[in-house]
């Protein structure tokens, strides 16, 4: 069985993935054990071992396929048992297979969330995501990320409407939270505008990334422009504030 090879990318880790003539696409064995620390033994012992996730591939055994150019064959395995295997080793306590399990589950649904609601994505900042996926971070697609992709998608707008979105959009947000331009709040805090966010307490850092998440959501999913966006999650901010402040009375 001849196969083509082609390597991907899971963050930082590379996986070699293989084409077969009927176009399905199978893994290495020994490099998915690798790709979660673990050697070909493991996933031998998966195999024959009776762990739920390895009971619907009892007797199995992988089948080998010739590489188109070199002819060295390597042991071949589907997608799915893939999965399987990765998902009993994050069962068992693996911090890499389950960080690896979480990263292409949340990147699979936010690219059919992006299909949906017509969001473009480079592949550059997929690769990114996952990578602070695998180190186990929380993901914040940046103001700056959102406006830039905003830019993208109207090139209907003047060279100085491009220039001070960025400026206009920053400066809006300490003004909704804090009532006072960067400047400003810098000056009162006795820091530089650049250190600005180091002064901060931990809640204001909260209210300030609520702030600005939500104008984000506007304005990639109703393709809002940056100004209005974070002009109407100041409305809903103070519309929550109150609602929280009526629930304490």
């Amino acid at each position: 069985m001849l196969a083509e090879r082609a390597t991907i990318y899971l963050g930082n880790i590379p996986l070699e993935v293989f084409m077969l003539p009927d176009v399905q696409y199978v893994l290495s064995q020994t490099q998915v054990a690798e790709a979660v620390g673990k050697t070909k033994v493991s996933f031998g012992d998966f195999l024959v071992s009776k762990s739920p996730e390895a009971l619907p591939y009892k007797g199995f055994r992988s089948k080998k396929a010739s590489i188109k150019g070199n002819n060295v064959q390597i042991n071949i395995i589907p997608i799915d048992l893939a999965v399987a295997y990765w998902t009993k080793e994050a069962i068992v306590g693996n911090v890499t297979a389950a960080r690896l399990l979480g990263a292409c589950a949340a990147e699979s649904i936010e690219r059919r969330a992006d299909s949906a609601f017509g969001v473009q994505r480079a592949e550059e900042e997929r690769q990114e995501l996952m990578r602070i996926r695998l180190e186990g971070k929380r993901i914040r697609r940046r103001l700056t990320d959102a406006i830039k992709s905003y830019i993208d998608r109207h090139p209907e707008l003047s060279e100085n409407n491009r220039k001070w979105l960025y400026v206009n959009a920053s400066q809006r947000v300490t003004l909704v939270v804090f009532g006072r331009k960067a400047k400003k709040l810098a000056e009162d805090l006795g820091v530089t505008p650049d250190n600005l966010r180091d002064a901060l307490t931990p809640d204001e850092l909260i209210l300030l990334q609520e702030v600005e998440d939500t104008a984000v959501r506007l304005i990639d999913i109703q393709d809002m422009h940056p100004d209005d966006a974070i002009q109407q999650t100041a409305e809903r901010l103070l519309i929550s504030v109150q609602n929280r402040a009526l629930k304490l009375k």
